[in-house]
This record gives structure tokens, sequence and C-alpha cells, in this order.
């Protein structure tokens, strides 16, 4: 949060902007040097660009057409597999559908291409022109920076690097255009741009000419160039569709220099210390240079990020002159808040997202956004987040071995939870196509709210208060727990930061010791253990924490001790399989909150119950249940009714038949579910894939037989399909035989004559019995 300075000085050269003092010197841009950089762009890019089109045109049929209602933009799916591209969400009915063009990578055309054309040769040779100001021991020491300080940087860059930046009206009438801000969208578009900082970051070697990060950076800059072009296309046919002189040329060197300033020196003076993180002077020295080449990949003039005074001034400069809210800029900013809401993994609500983004854009700005004010309980919850930060962040920072451990830890959570995860890029990393192609149509709208993901483990609010709690008991003069080096870690190595927000979470660790009895209550060890062996069990279940260390040299158990506790083990996994135990277990096992806050001991205690509750597979319906009982309460839970996959097609069809007939009203009546519930069905575009279609068969298959088994027995003859599956059929055995089934003459007699039973072959069995040649199958086999 941005506190006043009661002791600045207000000077003529002084200036504020939405809650940030500004004192000009003569390395701010002023308006009159601005001006031109609106109208100058990327000229080598996009004449590239020109090029590879004429030599591998793009395929026409495969540009997406986004809804301008919702500007919920098709994804491209051209980066996936033709299996995965049969699943997609888009317009198309029949999911079977021929495999699309092959995928068009302008990387590598540029690439294979460059000793073949002048432009695209000098354009190669540009970017693997490494220039003098680069060092790359600086460069790896940037990207320790951005990991150093992880959690935190990612929090600043989609609240006030992205969110924030939504305030600069002349670039969101760009952003608008391309429709790829709609709440269906706009969450995969924040984990693609991750991903291009974390390929950027990574690794050395992947900034480095032929790595990923530096691919990236050139597709990125293709990109650009692409999007510039059709918006400037359209606007030649239809002026007032976009006005150049009134907003500039899109994505022009202005605009490339905000993008770099926002990713390097916001996150610095103003994301960063907003947390109460500082960096210091050499790690904004290094993080400015590996930012600034970054910046020469993809087209953006570079000298304003020559020193750290002038990538200020400029971060200061765009501030005071570019920040100006326009009623798209609050629709595409509470699009971000509304696609990130009760999303994975951090699972913040509403309120929380809004009291991250007041917090370090100021209520200022937020207003302007158009954001809702949140209580008083999420400024706390946003300040427990802080101290979580500073506390971790400077101590290991203190400490070299630490923090080199930190920084690898960090690396490979934010890959593995941002790229690889299911909640992310699902392992399915972007190309940077023209996915969100700008049309007449296309202009964002204020979207819904996705719907919640309710699988959830943990929620990030309850680590913020749980922060909180620590820094006000430490303030009071107490410390709950002794702080150690090996907790730290372990609490470490579990933080995950996501692209919606960096949060972060860790395990319960308290140390308390409590009563002996109560721990074995809680446990469930009252049977077959003693008051030592409880003892013991303690020691070794919480590391020493809690009981009495055991013996080095335990005692073999005698045949008696064992075999009561093999039986005591045989009773418990009968007892597992029965509804009772099950019941037991959801509601006899505390809660991990409930044994922590009434023993104080860690809730790994609890392991074996918990070990045996988890092995038992749900429905994933059945997880959802239950995450929303948690959620909600028992007075706020209101089960709703489940519809199967047919019968979600069946509303489809019937409202696409007769619309007026089958209106959401009906339906939600005669299903018994609410409107809200059909809308979302019919806006539905989910087709099944092969497997799912299968299963979905052999549903319909064993439905039909009940049905038509059904009627034969009320003397109904079934379809022929059914009768050659051996519907009806009476062969073999002393059933009625349906009417349809009696010649004229019979009906009336109610049952077929009984056929003469077949010859007994048992024998008696017995020492020297002679089983014979006329046997039965159960005599030969004895």
């Amino acid at each position: 949060m941005a506190w006043p300075n009661p002791f600045r000085r207000r000077t003529e050269n002084t200036r504020t902007a939405w809650g940030l003092t500004i004192e000009l010197t003569p390395e701010h841009l002023t308006p009159e040097q601005t001006l031109p950089l609106k109208h100058s762009y990327d000229v080598l890019g996009e004449q590239c660009l020109q090029r590879l089109n004429e030599i591998s045109p793009p395929p026409q049929n495969a540009l997406p057409r986004q809804n301008g209602q919702h500007a919920a933009a098709k994804m491209n799916k051209t980066d996936e597999a033709p299996e995965e591209r049969d699943r997609s969400l888009g317009d198309d009915k029949n999911p079977q559908k021929p495999e699309g063009p092959p995928h068009r990578d302008l990387y590598a055309l540029l690439r294979d291409n460059a000793h073949k054309d002048e432009k695209l040769g000098e354009l190669w040779k540009e970017v693997n022109t490494v220039p003098e100001w680069v060092d790359w021991e600086q460069i790896k020491r940037g990207q320790d920076v951005f990991y150093r300080y992880g959690s935190a940087a990612l929090t600043g860059l989609a609240y006030q690097s992205l969110l924030g930046g939504m305030g600069a009206a002349r670039v969101v009438e760009t952003l608008a255009r391309t429709g790829g801000f709609g709440t269906k969208v706009a969450r995969r578009r924040l984990f693609e741009t991750t991903q291009h900082i974390l390929q950027c970051t990574r690794t050395l070697e992947g900034i480095q000419p032929g790595g990923e990060g530096w691919a990236s950076s050139i597709r990125v800059r293709l990109l650009h160039a692409a999007v510039r072009q059709r918006i400037l296309k359209l606007a030649e046919t239809r002026p007032e569709y976009y006005s150049v002189e009134k907003y500039g040329v899109p994505i022009n060197d202005l605009d490339s220099m905000a993008t770099i300033s926002v990713f390097s020196g916001t996150l610095i003076w103003l994301s960063w210390p907003r947390q109460g993180i500082y960096v210091r002077e050499q790690e904004a020295v290094d993080y400015i240079a590996l930012w600034r080449y970054i910046g020469y990949l993809v087209g953006s003039p570079t000298d304003e990020f020559a020193t750290t005074a002038k990538a200020k001034a400029l971060m200061e400069t765009l501030y005071l002159d570019e920040i100006h809210p326009s009623e798209v800029s609050k629709i595409l900013a509470n699009n971000i808040i509304r696609c990130l809401q009760d999303q994975p993994p951090a699972y913040a609500s509403a309120d929380m997202l809004v009291a991250g983004a007041r917090w370090l854009n100021g209520n200022q700005l937020g207003d302007a956004l158009g954001l809702p004010r949140p209580s008083l309980y999420y400024w706390a919850l946003m300040a427990g987040q802080c101290v979580f930060f500073m506390v971790m962040n400077y101590t290991y920072r203190s400490i070299p071995s630490w923090d080199r451990y930190k920084n690898a830890v960090t690396r490979d959570v934010f890959w593995k939870y941002i790229i690889e995860s299911k909640w992310g890029l699902d392992g399915k990393t972007t190309h940077f196509d023209f996915k969100y192609v700008p049309e007449y149509s296309i202009m964002t709208q204020l979207g819904q709210t996705q719907l919640a993901t309710l699988d959830q483990e943990y929620n990030v609010e309850f680590r913020n208060l749980r922060w909180l709690l620590y820094a006000g008991v430490v303030v009071a003069g107490g410390i709950p727990e002794p702080w150690t080096p090996a907790a730290e870690q372990r609490l470490d190595a579990d933080t995950i930061a996501a692209g919606d927000g960096g949060h972060a979470m860790e395990n319960v660790g308290a140390a308390a010791d409590s009563d002996p009895a109560e721990l074995r209550k809680d446990l469930a060890l009252l049977q077959g253990l003693s008051e030592k062996d409880v003892q013991h069990r303690l020691w070794v279940l919480t590391n020493g924490r809690s009981g009495s260390r055991p013996p080095k040299t335990e005692v073999k158990q005698s045949r008696k001790d064992r075999k009561a506790r093999r039986k005591l083990e045989k009773q418990q996994k009968a007892e597992l399989g029965s509804g009772e135990q099950s019941a037991e277990k959801t509601e006899g096992v505390p809660a991990v909150g409930e044994i922590v806050i009434k023993g104080g001991y860690p809730r790994v205690v609890a392991y074996e119950n918990t070990k045996r509750k988890a092995s038992v597979k749900l429905e994933p319906w059945k997880v959802q249940k239950e995450a929303l009982k948690q959620k909600f309460g028992e007075e706020g839970w209101q089960p709703r009714k489940k519809l199967s996959p047919d019968a979600m097609d069946g509303i489809r069809t019937l409202h696409k038949s007769e619309p007026e007939k089958y209106s959401t009203a009906v339906l939600a009546a005669e299903f018994k579910v609410s409107p809200e519930a059909i809308r979302r069905i019919l806006r539905s575009k989910w087709q099944p894939n092969e497997e799912q279609e299968e299963k979905r068969m052999k549903r319909w298959e064993k439905r039909g037989e009940k049905i038509y088994q059904a009627q034969v027995e009320k003397g109904m003859k079934p379809p022929k399909k059914w009768r050659e599956k051996g519907v009806g059929s009476v062969y073999g055995g002393k059933h009625e035989v349906p009417a349809w089934k009696q010649k004229r003459g019979q009906k009336g007699r109610g049952r077929r004559e009984e056929r003469e039973p077949a010859p007994d072959f048992s024998r008696p069995r017995g020492p020297g019995a002679d089983y014979g040649d006329v046997g039965g199958w159960n005599d030969r086999i004895l």
C-alpha cells in the first residue's frame, strides 16, 4: 500500500499521480518527446511479417472468430495434437472433424528463410547479434532476482502491472479489439504471458541466442506486428473502428517501452515496496539489464533502460501521462478479477483479489477502474500476505546457501504449477500464434464470473490470516513456536506461485505437547496400545515434538502380542469396508484445524487416519459436493440436481428444435433445475471424446435393454434391433412366453410346456466310486 510521506518537501517540479509523488528531472520524458513515439513502431518486424505471409500464407479458414458480445475468443487449436483439437470448445457440432491445416510457426519460418530473403536476413542478424552492453553474468543475476522475490513478483505483475496497467486508455483500445481479455480466455492469456517470462528467466541458456526464451521473444515481436497490421487494415476500411490520430499506431514504440517498464521498473519501485520488499541497488541494476535485453529482442527502444535512473523516470512519466482510465479500462480490469476468482491453485475470492489490486494500485486508481471496495477483513488479509512475503524473502536473502536453494525450488515450482499443471497450461506451451484476431464486431464486454473449481485443498486467505495472527503475537511480545531453518525450508518448498496472483501455501506447523490421553482419543489409539506405546508413537509421528523417545533397541514382541496386533489390524480393515466405517472416517476423525486448535500438534499426527480416508477414491461430483458443503456450511449448502451428459444433450436438442416452446423456464421446470443452470447448459459447446462417446453408447444400450425388456414383460413386441440382441428371448428357460411370441390357439395357456428335464449325471462320491464315461462335469473334475 502507498503511504504518504509527511516529511516530503514539495517543489515546483513535484507532481502527484494516483497516489505516487513524482519529482520531475531532466531524465523524465516530456509530452513533446513521447508524442513521436506514439506514431513510430517496429518497421523491420512488420516488413518481415509481410514477407513471411507471402512465403507461407496464413490459412483463412483457420482464423478464429470471437464472440463480440462476451469477447470469448476461441482458442486456435493448432498448438495441440489432433486428438486434443477434437475436444475444442468451439462452435463445431461434430467433434470428429478432419485435421486442420498444419501449424504455422513464424519463428521457424524466419529461421529457415533468413538466408533466402534480404529483410528476413536483416532481422535474423539483428536478433542473433548480442549488444555490447549485455553482460551475461549480470543477466544471470537479474534472473535470480525474479525468483528471489518470485511470489511477490507474480502478485505485482498480475494486479499492478497488468490490472493497474488497464488504466492506460490508449493501450486498452488495442487490447479490447483483440478479444483476448474476455473472462473465458483471460486466464489462459495471463498464463501465456507468464510462460514467456518463465522461459526468459528459467536458465541463462534460455535467453541466449537459440534458447526457448529467446525464440519466444521473437515470436512475440512478430505477433505484435500481426496485431498492428490487422487493426490498421481494418481502420483503412472503417476509420471509425480505430483512430490513429487519437490513440497512435497500435503497439507503437511507447507501448513497447511501457510493456518493458511494467515488467521491470514497476516491480522494483512500486509493487515490491508496497508489499514490504526493498531490493538492493545492485539487484535493481541487474533486473533492469535483463529486461533491457528482452526489450531489444521484442523490438522495443532500449535507451531509456540504460540506467536505473532513466528506467525509474520512464515509469513515473508513464504513470503521469498515460494512466487515464476509461470505461473500457473498467471492463478489462473487472474481467481479470472475474476470471481469477475461486480458481486454483490460490482459490482466492473476488474480495481478496480486489483487496490485492487496491493494495498495490491505491484506492484512487481502484475507484477509477470501477473496483468495489473490500471490507477491512480483506485489507487485514493482504497485510498478512505482506508479512509472509517479507519474512520469507528477507530470511532467505540473508544467507547465500539458503538463497540458492530457494531460487532453485521456486524455478521448479513455478514451471510445474503454471506450465505443467492441469489448472495451468496443462503442459501445452504456446507458440504465441495469432489467436485473438481483431474484427469489426469484436469489442470486449464485461464478462460473467467463471464457475469456481471446487476440488480445492486449501485457500490462500487462511494462510494470510494465519500469518497476520503470527505477526500480531510477535508484536504483542510472544512467539508461538521456536523458529528453525528446517521448518522454514519445508515451508518454502510448499510455496506455490500462480499466474493469478502468486499466492503461496504452506503446511500447518505447530509444536505444543498436549495431554496424551486427549491425543489418544483424537488419534483413535485407545485400543491395543499402552500409555508407553502411545508416547513412543507420538514421538515418531511428530518428529520428536511430542511424546517420549523410544529406546534404541526395542524388545522383540512376543508371539501373543504379534497375534493380537494382527487381529486388531484385521478388524480395522473389515470395518473400513463397511458403510459405518466410511461414515466414521468423515465424522469421527477430527479435521486438521480442530486438531491444531485443540492439541496444538502438527497435522502429520493424523496421518494414519487421513491416509485411509484418502485411499478411498470418490467420484468427482462427490468431491465437489463435499467442497461446497465446506465452503458454504450446512445452512448455506443447497445441493443441486445432477444432470447426465445425455440429459444435457437432450436439453440442447429440444431448445434448438423449438426455442419458443422449450424455453429456459419450461426446461427448468421440467428438469427441476434453476434457469441459470439451463442457460449454462445451452451456452456450453462441450462434445465428448471417443472414450466418453463409447461409454455413453454402452449406457444407452443397457438403458434400451432395460426399457424393452419391461415392454416384453407387458406383452409388447420389441423392435428388430433389440430382438436381435436377445431381448425377449426365452430359449432354454421356463419363463412365461410373451403374448406376441405365442402361436394361435396357445394364448391363454399362460405357460409354455415344460421340456423334459435333462438327465442327472451326478453320482454319490466316495472311495472307489466308478464315474464312467457318462459322469457329470463336476464328477469328472473331482
